[in-house]
């Protein structure tokens, strides 16, 4: 919401919530088909970069209700940068460089890194890019 603003969000939302009914009480992977559902929706195309946040945002869920979990994501988008906006940012800067991220859980907390290329690939990222 911080991204799009709240009535863009509200449409994204309702859009989501009509293709994809809560089919259970439980909410944590109720976003799993987010990311996707995103690449298909055409009012989207403007924020292109939307895509990578939905799997940052999900890769990031999964870690948190997981035991030691990393994800690997390498996007065209600077999405750490994209993702630490705050409500207070007025510009939103596309032309910086892609990043190599790391997704991990130590020690109960949640860490998002900038990695290297050469560690994405060493890492297994390969075949992790999202974008």
């Amino acid at each position: 919401m911080r991204l799009v603003g709240e009535g863009f969000f509200t449409l994204l939302a309702k859009n989501y919530i009509s293709e994809h009914p809560l089919s259970a009480g439980y909410l944590q992977n109720y976003g799993h088909f987010f990311a996707q559902f995103l690449k298909g929706f055409k009012p989207c195309k403007p924020y292109p970069y939307l895509i990578d946040i939905a799997y940052f945002e999900r890769y990031y869920e999964q870690c948190y209700h997981s035991d030691n979990a990393q994800f690997l994501i390498h996007s065209i988008y600077p999405i750490i940068d994209i993702w630490q906006l705050n409500e207070s940012s007025e510009d939103l800067n596309l032309t910086e460089q892609a990043q190599y991220v790391l997704i991990a859980k130590r020690n109960l907390e949640v860490v998002v890194s900038k990695i290297s290329q050469s560690d994405f690939l060493t890492l297994g990222g390969e075949n992790r890019k999202i974008t």
